[in-house]
């Protein structure tokens, strides 16, 4: 997949689906910054 060319809106899912799963985050979750602080984010 070409990154670039889904659009912005496609982008920023895939992005945030990549990071959810690289804090291990469901990704059912509509916001990974409402569950608890990550150590990615909140050191």
């Amino acid at each position: 997949m070409v990154i670039g060319l889904e659009g912005p809106e496609l982008r920023v899912r895939a992005l945030t689906g990549a990071y959810r799963a690289l804090v291990g985050l469901p990704r059912t979750t509509t916001d990974p910054h409402l569950d608890e602080p990550s150590p990615v984010t909140d050191p």
